[in-house]
């Protein structure tokens, strides 16, 4: 994951986040769960000062998307 990925993670989830192993869906992260999602959705919409699209959620776990998107 990059690092900016890994801050938001961070502020969102209120932990800090151990890269031991690579992963590739956020779904992997213990404290990943619908609520957590939503707080995801929400503040790369803020972020990016526009909504996200229906594919775009549907993808919002993949850390390859969210990389490029936030880059």
């Amino acid at each position: 994951m990059n690092k900016k990925l890994i801050e938001i993670l961070e502020e969102i989830s209120e932990e800090k986040i151990v890269n031991s192993s690579p992963i590739s869906d956020l779904s992997e992260l213990d404290f990943w769960d619908s609520i957590f999602r939503v707080r995801l959705i929400v503040y790369i919409e803020d972020e990016l000062d526009r909504s996200l699209t229906e594919s775009e959620i549907e993808s919002i776990s993949d850390v390859v998307f969210l990389s490029k998107i936030l880059s």
